[in-house]
């Protein structure tokens, strides 16, 4: 190779430093190199310090001078570190080889993941913990993928939902999928802005749709575009349950119930048994009365609770049966029943009797020591806890039971309408004699 020359040097009698000008040694010229002044005499390169500054090993024996001619003489010891350098090379590519090139990466860590970017190492995926991953931006975890399979956004820890996502406490939205682009696609999105008003939001679609409630493989309920909340089967569920009631439904009208002729089979009322309804309403008119609800009372106090009208759902029910239209009751309290042994007819629609089983809810033990690769705590079994006790209640259908009163005194009226006839004309025929 060429001995390198450009520049100038400037020399000192029995001093090391050689100073340069012009002159560009970083990179063209390496310490053990030999450098030729103007006295002829090859000296040992020490260090090479700048682009202008070199040290010699041994001091400079000729005589002071400055903007001299020079060389730098590569010498053996070139093609000595050249070979080292490159066995340093070869052995440092067997981790490579071992190592990357198996596919086998380092674990990395949240500042430095294993996967990264030039110019941005901070952001890249890294190995979270045992059968773990993450991926990473600007130094801080935002996707994990867990030992389980789950997938948490937003969050370190895991829960037991398949995909956890959890928004800033300042952001407008947590989450929010689209299923298509444009006014075509509805959205779910949810919301952790503080003090927000919707915490979760579904939009069928942006520019007018249905949204549908499936259960079990089958669409049941529906919101039309219009705001309608309807069954897609009619007449066919029920909102609530006896255990499961609504506490207040507010209305701008009252309920429409079906009462077309022609889904009827019209029974009417037969003169043989006109007496015992008519028996019946007087009796439930004579049980009408105030009332107040025990869980008000236990609330608000007696004085605090409000009173309502009307009558006992039970003492309804013994009425009826004692007209032998439908089951006695038998046993008190929460045993109180209709007779199971009954043969008799079944009980008018208006009169309800519901009953339901204990409802019971598995919850999973986890252990406060074990814990799983992700740091969580192991679960060690179940328990059962209550959510609802077996009971029943009896209720009624006072739309019908209403019809039943204003017919019952829609009867007594006839009956003092004839017996007011009837004495006018007596009256009248006294008069007349």
């Amino acid at each position: 190779m060429p001995w390198y020359n450009t520049g100038t040097v400037a020399v000192t009698n029995n001093s090391p430093t050689v100073t340069g000008s012009g002159t560009g040694w970083v990179g063209n010229v390496d310490a053990g190199q030999a450098f030729v002044g103007p006295n002829g005499i090859p000296y040992e390169i020490l260090s090479v310090n700048s682009a202008t500054s070199i040290t010699l090993r041994t001091n400079y024996v000729g005589t002071t001078a400055s903007g001299q001619a020079y060389r730098i003489m590569p010498v053996q010891g070139y093609l000595r570190d050249l070979a080292t350098q490159a066995a340093a090379l070869v052995l440092s590519f067997a981790t490579v080889r071992d190592g990357v090139g198996q596919g086998i990466f380092p674990g990395g860590s949240v500042g430095t993941p294993a996967f990264r970017f030039s110019g941005d190492e901070d952001t890249g995926i890294y190995r979270a913990g045992t059968d773990a991953m993450a991926l990473v931006t600007g130094g801080v975890e935002r996707i994990k993928l867990h030992a389980d399979g789950s997938v948490t956004i937003g969050v370190v820890s895991s829960s037991s939902a398949r995909l956890d996502v959890v928004g800033a406490a300042s952001s407008n939205n947590a989450m929010c999928i689209f299923s298509a682009d444009g006014n075509a696609g509805g959205f779910i999105s949810t919301t952790n802005e503080v003090g927000a008003a919707n915490g979760l939001i579904i939009n069928a679609n942006r520019g007018g749709g249905k949204l549908s409630f499936w259960v079990n493989g089958s669409e049941r309920w529906r919101i039309s575009s219009s705001g309608h909340f309807y069954p897609i089967a009619d007449n066919a569920y029920s909102v609530g349950g006896a255990s499961n009631r609504p506490s207040v439904i507010y209305a701008a009208t009252g309920s429409i119930n079906t009462s077309d002729e022609r889904e009827k089979s019209w029974i009417g009322i037969h003169a043989d048994d006109r007496a015992k309804y008519l028996r019946i309403a007087c009796a439930i008119l004579d049980e009408l009365g105030w009332f107040q609800f025990l869980e008000s009372i236990e609330e608000k106090g007696a004085d605090g609770a409000r009173w309502h009208f009307g009558v006992r759902a039970q003492a309804v029910w013994a009425i009826v049966a004692g007209e032998g239209l439908c089951a006695p009751l038998i046993g008190t309290g929460a045993e109180q029943r209709p007779d199971p042994d009954w043969e008799g007819p079944p009980p008018p629609a208006w009169l309800c009797f519901d009953q339901w089983d204990e409802a019971v809810r598995q919850e999973p033990i986890f252990s406060e020591v074990l814990l799983d690769a992700d740091g969580k705590p192991l679960q060690t079994g179940t328990r059962e806890t209550i959510e609802r006790e077996a009971g029943n209640r009896f209720g009624l259908r006072t739309d019908q039971l209403d019809l039943l009163l204003s017919w019952g005194l829609r009867e007594l009226d006839k009956e003092k309408d004839a017996l007011i006839a009837d004495l006018t004309a007596r009256v009248e025929a006294l008069e007349a004699a």
